[in-house]
């Protein structure tokens, strides 16, 4: 059992930040194997200020995504994950996209008094 992290993992010990990733279509490792360690590795040690996440895919098996985008997609995950802990992540804040066509203008009242109605 030298070989298995699940029967390897101390309690108290402080892990570092872990990313684990599995797929649901994975014929080599099952889908509860990386969801049993993530929970064991923060159960061992709840005070752990490190993150550890877990992504389940439920789309891709053992060599993730084969669709070229989809990989490219993963791969900007893991990218995150990893700047994020070396704290080279900025926030940035989401910008609205601009319409191609404007919104019809807003009539803000209706009322009979002023003599607009909706057609």
């Amino acid at each position: 059992m030298d070989y298995s992290p699940m029967n390897n993992v101390q309690t108290g010990k402080e892990y570092p930040s872990c990313w684990i990733t599995g797929g649901l279509h994975d014929p080599r490792v099952a889908y509860w194997e990386p969801s049993k360690f993530t929970a064991t590795l923060r159960h061992a040690n709840p005070n752990n200020e490190n993150p550890i996440c877990m992504k389940l895919d439920l789309n891709v098996g053992h060599s993730s995504a084969s669709d070229r985008y989809k990989y490219y997609r993963e791969l900007a995950y893991d990218y995150s994950f990893l700047l994020d802990q070396l704290k080279l992540a900025e926030s940035v804040e989401l910008l609205q996209p601009t319409p191609i066509i404007s919104p019809a203008p807003i009539i803000s009242d209706c009322s009979p008094q002023n003599n607009i109605g909706l057609v």
